[in-house]
């Protein structure tokens, strides 16, 4: 979901948001938690969620001394702070942020606040170059390429060399091969369910319905970036999950803007003037 904007009229009430962080409020045909940008007469804004009659001013408080770079990260930061809200669903592009963040909150209910047991990550199986079948060694290092980029996350995080092995050893961090999660039950984990753009509806109706309520689930993915060729036709995985449930009390959406690359200038330009994906010219 976009960010709606919305003028408070009122400024008792636009105060009590600032202060209290809640207000009673009802907008009408408006969908559970979706963002909202809050403004007064004097363009003062509040960034804000929607839900039940009621608007919430957003929880940007920092973790692991990290705190958002913009209102649709913002967004994802209440999403992890929020309790109540089982999933949230992210689309937007490359090095906008999304994984991030909900890796630090994966780390920090796991080992701050110990209110989950682990974090389990689930990453499609498709690449530019070999399957992950055609590499060499156990199951274990196989997984290990397509696992660097979560551990460059970790490690950024929590500033330890040891990190890494220290999860793995305590079962604080497991990768879920997509072709092993039929039969899987998920309790108490923080479940990161990434580059969903590239399942179908039947892999997203069996990942998503592996998560019990104890589980607290970030899907993410990028609709413009889908690598299998079967899928370009037709909807995604991510895409049906999100036009499926968006409007549950307990699941928050949000996009990304793409133009707000976190990586930098180079990035930047390559994501955005680089032919790929366009069809070539006869």
């Amino acid at each position: 979901m976009q960010y709606t904007n919305l003028l408070m009229e009122d400024q008792r009430l636009m105060d009590t948001l600032a202060t209290r962080g809640v207000i009673d409020y009802h907008i009408f045909d408006m969908v559970s938690n979706a963002p909202l940008i809050i403004k007064d007469r004097d363009n003062t804004s509040i960034l804000g969620r929607y839900s039940n009659g009621k608007i919430f001013k957003l929880n940007t408080s920092s973790v692991y001394d990290f705190t958002p770079k913009n209102k649709e990260q913002s967004y994802i930061w209440d999403a992890g702070w929020n309790r109540e809200q089982l999933a949230t669903i992210v689309m937007g592009g490359a090095a906008t942020g999304k994984t991030f963040a909900a890796i630090i909150f994966g780390l920090y209910y796991t080992l701050e606040t110990k209110d989950f047991e682990g974090i389990t990550l689930v990453k499609p199986n498709v690449s530019m170059g070999k399957s992950l079948g055609s590499l060499p060694g156990t199951l274990e290092e196989k997984m290990d390429p397509i696992l660097q980029s979560y551990y460059d996350h970790i490690r950024k995080i929590v500033n330890s060399k040891t990190i890494i092995s220290d999860l793995k050893r305590l079962g604080k961090l497991e990768f879920l091969p997509l072709e092993y999660a039929r039969g899987r039950t998920l309790e108490k984990r923080v479940v990161i369910l990434d580059e969903m753009q590239n399942t179908d509806t039947h892999e997203m109706m069996t990942l998503l319905s592996r998560c019990c309520d104890s589980c607290k689930v970030f899907v993410l993915g990028d609709p413009m970036q889908v690598d299998k060729e079967a899928l370009r036709a037709s909807q995604s995985g991510l895409e049906v999950a999100y036009n499926s449930l968006v409007g549950e009390e307990w699941l928050g959406a949000v996009t990304m803007d793409n133009r707000k690359n976190l990586r930098g200038k180079l990035s930047k330009a390559v994501l955005e003037k680089f032919p790929a994906n366009k069809p070539k010219e006869n």
